[in-house]
Parts: C-alpha cells; structure tokens; sequence
C-alpha cells in the first residue's frame, strides 16, 4: 500500500517537517491496511515493530478470551509498539486490534537507523519521549494514590483507634466496628478552689518530751551473772566444775548453805 506524504503533514507530530523529509519517512516505512476486528499483535508476543496511524483507530487489551478488556484507544496521527522500535528483546504487554478500517505506517528498527538525521524521524522520536514521560508520571500518580493514607470522614479523628475482633472472628457484610472507648479525665478541683493548708501548732506551742524508761533495779551488794546481760563468758576460758546434786535431793540454795556453816561454826566455838 503506498501512502502519500500530503496525508502526514496535517499530524501534530509533523509540525513543520518539510514535504521530502516526509516522502523519505513513508519510502522507507511500509504501509499496511488493516480491516476491523484484525489483531496487528498479542500481548506476550515478541516485540520487532511499531505503527504509525494513517486513518482509523485502533483497540488496546488486556487478558485473554472472556477476560479480555478495552484499556485504551488508538487515534490518527499516534504510534502504538513503540517498544519494538528501542528494545529487541521486549514483549508486548497488550494485544492491539483494529476497531475500524484502518491504514497504517509500519516502522522498524531498520527505518529508524536509517533515518537517523531525518526531520520526520527526530520528530517521532521527540513524540515517544513526551509519551514515556507522560506514562511515568501517570505510574507515579498511581503509586502515591496507593501509597497515601485513606481519607478521613468529616467528624471522624483520624488517630481514634477502632476496637479489634478476637482472632478467628469475621464481621457481617456491610458492618464496622465501632470505636474504642475513651477513658473520662481525671478529676480536677473546681476553679479557684484550692486544697486546705496541712495543720500545724499554735504559736509557741511544742511537743511534750518523750517518756523515758526507770533504770533496771539492782540487789545490794549483788551482780548480775553473765547470763543474765545475755553474754558469752571470753573465749579460751573453761567455766568452773559445779557441784552435782545426788537423785532425789534438791540443790540447796545460797542462803540454807550460810545458815549451816553459821550452825557449824557456833557448835565447834563450844566444844
């Protein structure tokens, strides 16, 4: 099919391309028809060409069979499988269709490095540029949407922490849960009240002295034992044999003890 250069120049991408730099761009392109419903390429296909509309428009799908959808539309004067022109080893990432009748230019990798210093060719190549940057923005835009957090109803606090189910547990369709129950303040003292003074003593006023103990009453003439203080008599000393007290008798006291040697005493001072 011959295409005829006039047909070109009324595209915005051509936009002062002169008429023979246009004749060279379709001489050494190919020029297709296309009828409706004809598939040019399917997603997952190796990509080795792109396509110039003429007139017509073209379909752009997602999926396969029943899953197959619409995600765009084609137009005169645009190119589609671009990727073809700049990377051998790209694959399509959607299957292209002819929505109409439709005459096409086709490009190849080989038209590109030959019309490297072609007008036409600088300005297609000028238009896949602004086409890459428009999609990255667009991929950006997404991303953010994504990334951001959701939008908060009017009269809702974005930081009131919702209740939470118990673990296995699913809320009926259509329900939310409801949010967590806020603690009441602590309570505070009316305004311009205050707390009362701690109670204090009159003017010149003190404390009565404490209560001191008698000190411990003593037998004249007497000491208390070790034991008694509750002490240990030194080390390295052994305590005096006591006298052992034959069964059956008690052990007569200090007192009865001085009493019989007084008896003693006045009976040897007669004999």
């Amino acid at each position: 099919m011959e295409i005829h250069p006039a047909r070109l120049s009324g595209f915005a991408i051509f936009r002062g391309v002169p008429t023979g730099d246009l004749l060279a761009l379709v001489s050494a392109g190919e020029g297709v028809e296309s009828q409706r419903g004809e598939v040019l390429f399917r997603e997952g296909a190796r990509a080795k060409d792109a396509y110039l509309v003429i007139s017509g428009r073209l379909g752009v799908y997602l999926g396969e069979g029943i899953g197959e959808r619409l995600i765009g539309e084609v137009r005169k004067g645009e190119i589609v499988g671009e990727a073809g022109l700049m990377n051998l080893a790209a694959r399509r990432n959607a299957t292209v269709r002819a929505l109409t009748d439709c005459d096409l230019l086709r490009l190849t990798p080989r038209t590109v490095m030959d019309l490297n210093q072609n007008p036409a060719m600088v300005a297609i190549e000028l238009y896949l540029l602004e086409a890459m940057a428009r999609r990255i923005r667009g991929a950006n835009m997404r991303l953010e949407e994504a990334l951001s957090p959701p939008a908060v109803a009017p009269g809702n606090s974005a930081s009131t922490p919702r209740s939470t189910l118990p673990p296995g547990s699913t809320l009926p369709p259509g329900s939310t849960l409801p949010p967590r129950a806020s603690l009441p303040p602590r309570s505070s003292l009316p305004p311009g009240s205050t707390l009362p003074p701690r109670s204090t003593l009159p003017p010149g006023s003190t404390l009565p002295p404490r209560t001191t103990l008698p000190p411990r009453s003593t037998l004249p003439g007497a000491s208390l034992s070790s034991s008694a203080h509750g002490t240990q008599p030194p080390r390295g000393t052994v305590p005096p044999p006591s006298a052992t007290v034959p069964p059956g008798q008690k052990e007569a006291s200090p007192r009865s003890e001085s009493l019989t040697q007084t008896l003693l005493r006045i009976l040897g001072a007669k004999s």
